[in-house]
Parts: structure tokens; C-alpha cells; sequence
């Protein structure tokens, strides 16, 4: 009878027990999950306000500020060049300027014996890799002028191609040619075609000065007559950078 009145006796305490059991806690109503709270704004150093989450955090909790912009690549300064050349009883005027990005404007001035002849182009230039020697350009041109005897103004639309090829030593040796050339449909007046081939060799004495050797052929055609050269000579001449 005792077992039984203890054993009886610990039965009604644990059933006591299980039945005070306190329910599961519930959160604080009053207090937002951590993902939906709202941080306090704060002042930065300029003074302005701002929330803190704005602002992109690395995981390690500093700022990275946006990285700069690369710098601007810097243009080629204008070249203007100027030069006077001589052959057998001509004379040649010549200027050019170059502007960044590989553009030209040429233009000339020729007297001969009773002729006056002017031209003018632009061309586009480039070089197969920046490092190159060899430049080659290409472009459209304009002669015109007045020719000697019964002849008068002429006009003759041209295309023209060059090549440049820089041998470095001591003093710097350029190896230049451009040619000029116009058919019958782009040539009025009294003429009716055009060649103008200049092969030189330059010397660069200084960074802006260059001496000059080379040959001119320089021919118009005639309506009906023989073929009028201007030109068919050795030159020699200096030109100057600015």
C-alpha cells in the first residue's frame, strides 16, 4: 500500500505539472523584423542628410566610392608646315596643316614660264599600327589656274594618294610621294586631264626645318594639242615647321 500511495503520489505531480506548461513566447509586436527596420538618418561631412542604407557597403562594411573616369586621351596639337621648292624655271610655294585625327589640308602655288597654277586638298592619313614608319593618306583636290599663249583658266577636280616612310637615324630621313590626277570628267577649261607625281627625300635637320631633294613631273593635257608639261625636273627646296 505505501509503493502504491507514492507512486500515486509522483503520477499526479508530473500531470500537475505538464498541465502548467507556459505557452511559447511570442515577439514584441512593437518591434519590426530586422530586415523591415528603418535606419536612423545621419549627417555626412558636407552636412547633408541622408538615410545610411543609400550609401553601397562592401561586406567588410567600409565605402567604396565609384571609380574616376580614365583621363581624356591628349589631342595632337595643329602642324602647319611651309616650304619653297625650285626646279628648272618653276618655282613651288607649298603649305600644310594637319589637324588630330590624321586630317590635311595641302595646298600649293607653282610658277613657271607664262603659267600660274594654284591647288588645294584635304586628305585622311593613317598608319598600320601607331608605331609604324609608313603613313598613307588619300583625298580629293582642286587645280586651277591660267596657262601660257591662246590658253586660259583651267579647273580640274583631282584624286590624290601619298605615302611617308620615316627612317630614324641622327638626323631623321623622310621618304615621301604623292600623286594628283584628274580625267577628262573632272577637268574643264582648256584642258582636259591632269598629273602632278612628287617623289622627295627629306633631311630633318631640326624639329622644324627639313631639306628637301626630289623630282616633279607635272603635265596637263590640251584639247587637241600636245600635252603641256609645267614641270619635269630635280627640286630642291627647304621647309619649315610651325
Amino acid at each position: 500500500m505505501r509503493r502504491l500511495a507514492i507512486l500515486a503520489t509522483f503520477t499526479f505531480m508530473g500531470a500537475l505539472t505538464g498541465c502548467i506548461t507556459p505557452p511559447p513566447m511570442e515577439p514584441h509586436r512593437g518591434s519590426p523584423p530586422p530586415s523591415e527596420r528603418v535606419q536612423d538618418p545621419v549627417m555626412d561631412e558636407r552636412g547633408v542628410v541622408r538615410d545610411v542604407e543609400a550609401a553601397p557597403q562592401d561586406p567588410r562594411g567600409t565605402y567604396d566610392p565609384p571609380p574616376a573616369a580614365p583621363p581624356e586621351p591628349q589631342k595632337r596639337p595643329v602642324l602647319t608646315q611651309a616650304g619653297l621648292v625650285f626646279g628648272r624655271d618653276a618655282a613651288w610655294l607649298h603649305a600644310r596643316v594637319g589637324f588630330p585625327g590624321g586630317t590635311l589640308i595641302d595646298g600649293g602655288l607653282f610658277f613657271g614660264e607664262e603659267d600660274t597654277v594654284f591647288n588645294i586638298g584635304a586628305l585622311r592619313t593613317g598608319q598600320p599600327r601607331p608605331d609604324s614608319p609608313l603613313t598613307l593618306g588619300a583625298g580629293l583636290g582642286f587645280y586651277g589656274g591660267e596657262l601660257r599663249g591662246p590658253l586660259d583658266f583651267f579647273g580640274s577636280v583631282v584624286l590624290t594618294g601619298m605615302a611617308h616612310y620615316v627612317i630614324e637615324t641622327t638626323y631623321p630621313v623622310k621618304l615621301k610621294g604623292q600623286v594628283s590626277a584628274a580625267p577628262d570628267a573632272t577637268t574643264f577649261g582648256d584642258a582636259n586631264s591632269l598629273i602632278d607625281a612628287l617623289f622627295s627625300i627629306e633631311l630633318e635637320l631640326a624639329s622644324n626645318a627639313s631639306i628637301i631633294v626630289g623630282y616633279r613631273f607635272f603635265e596637263i593635257g590640251i584639247p587637241n594639242q600636245v600635252d603641256l608639261t609645267l614641270q619635269n625636273s630635280a627640286l630642291v627646296g627647304v621647309r619649315l615647321g610651325f
